[in-house]
């Protein structure tokens, strides 16, 4: 009987700390070192497994970025194009576990630009805090694209474009719903599965036609290269989209907060990145392998059936749906963190609800205007991906490897020398990633292909 309400005590102090925010888990320590250690007082009930959290990552990461592998190996080969999906792939494992590593040793940080204060001071703080929230709406707006195509084609080019994407937008806001990772992470299972089918469909597809797209030669006319020999602008381009289709690292700070216990990320990560490289090395070969030349982008359009290609853009949908949801709930918890209160985003009552509310209504809203008002939007996404992603993906946490061990050069001097070539890497990604961007945009208003904004064709 004393157990038993031992056991009723407890559950009911669980449940008024979830109401007040306050995580049981530290409850018990000095108020001072509970604000290091659990800063956002977010009870435990209401965060996520490794499991879910690597589902995040999946979700968030294998998107539309994927859509392009196929035309990027198409453009190097089958040998260039399949090292550099594995060689960025490990790459971007290894700066996954960089950022890991930092947040252990600075257990106040929850974002990205908290992180970049320590190492940058208060200026680079603020300059990467504008990056990431410009950069996480351009993501936003990157998913809306590709969406809005997908809610045309199921209305086989009925609605208007500008329709589909603000369709798109609206169901984007009522996923975005749910507060935390957790919540978000659940309906990223259906994210994943969606992509999966997506992609075995166009598979099946392309491997049973007659022809290898709309217009294009027989099956027999294949031209497939082991290495091919293209210009310098093309080749960029190409490994561009490899490198920016790895570039979810933007929210791993979030995603290591908001875990039952922030030891378990890298497990999650590993997992993650693991069937994230081998579903990349899978897409890009095997369409490219019935493609060949005629390989488009995004891959579906390489399915010469019109209600194949309608079927698999409706299967996608969640899958865009989620990584933008992804994307904007980081976003939000990323501005919240700016109000005095510290735990502003976990809060169980009317004012924090509608605050959280309203600002998805403006994300997505800023988000969809960007995508439709712009018409070279496209190509300032790709700009936005080199300036920001480059950096978070593989600059920073390099550079936090270097702050970390700036005492210890001495000792190590390999270890200093190989995190300097990394981000002298990342610098290198920025500078040929805008060029790429830049040089389409110019390439796109000499040849009048500048599309209207709020148009209502499509393409």
């Amino acid at each position: 009987m004393e157990s038993a309400v031992k056991e009723a005590g407890a559950i009911g102090d669980e449940i008024s700390n979830a109401k007040n925010g306050t995580s049981v888990e530290h409850e018990s320590l000095p108020e001072e070192e509970q604000a290091t250690v659990d800063p956002d007082k977010m009870s435990k009930r209401y965060r996520a497994s490794w499991f879910i959290t690597a589902v995040l990552i999946a979700a968030e990461t294998a998107s539309s970025g994927m859509l392009s592998l196929p035309s990027a190996v198409q453009t190097l080969g089958y040998v260039p194009g399949t090292i550099l999906l594995v060689y960025f792939g490990a790459v971007a494992t290894y700066t996954g576990y960089l950022i890991h590593k930092f947040c252990e040793n600075h257990r106040e940080v929850r974002n990205y630009d908290e992180a970049a204060g320590i190492v940058l001071g208060r200026v680079g703080r603020e300059v990467i805090y504008a990056g990431q929230i410009i950069f996480l709406i351009c993501a936003m707006s990157s998913e809306i694209i590709p969406g809005g195509d997908s809610i045309g084609s199921l209305s086989s080019g009925k609605l208007c474009a500008s329709i589909s994407t603000l369709i798109f937008t609206v169901g984007g806001m009522i996923f975005s719903i749910p507060r935390t990772l957790k919540g978000v992470g659940i309906l990223s299972i259906s994210s994943l599965i969606t992509i999966l089918a997506a992609s075995i469909i166009c598979m099946v597809a392309v491997a049973r036609q007659n022809v290898q797209s709309q217009g294009g030669p027989p099956s027999s006319d294949l031209v497939l290269k082991a290495v091919t020999h293209v210009s310098f602008y093309e080749a960029i381009v190409a490994v561009t989209d490899i490198i920016f289709a790895y570039a979810g690292h933007v929210a791993f700070i979030n995603f290591i907060r908001e875990l039952i216990d922030p030891k378990l990320f890298l497990k999650a990560l590993y997992a993650a990145q693991a069937f994230i490289i081998a579903l990349y090395i899978l897409v890009a070969i095997y369409f490219y392998s019935f493609a060949g030349n005629s390989t488009q982008s995004p891959f579906f359009g390489d399915v010469a059936s019109l209600p194949v290609q309608q079927a698999a853009y409706g299967v996608l949908l969640p899958n865009l749906f989620l990584a933008g949801v992804i994307y904007c709930n980081v976003t939000a918890k990323n501005i919240l963190r700016r109000i005095p209160r510290r735990d502003w985003a976990y809060q169980v009552n009317w004012k924090s609800w509608g605050l959280w509310l309203v600002l998805m209504f403006i994300l997505w809203t800023v988000a969809f205007l960007l995508a439709e008002a712009i018409p070279i939007f496209d190509d300032l996404i790709g700009i936005a991906a080199a300036l920001f992603a480059s950096q978070f993906t593989y600059g920073l946490p390099a550079a936090f490897w270097i702050y970390d061990h700036r005492r210890e050069w001495k000792q190590r001097k390999l270890g200093m020398i190989f995190h300097s070539i990394l981000y002298l890497i990342s610098v290198f990604i920025l500078v040929v990633g805008v060029y790429s961007s830049a040089n389409a945009i110019a390439i796109a208003y000499q040849q009048n292909q500048v599309p209207t904004p709020f148009t209502c064709s499509f393409g």
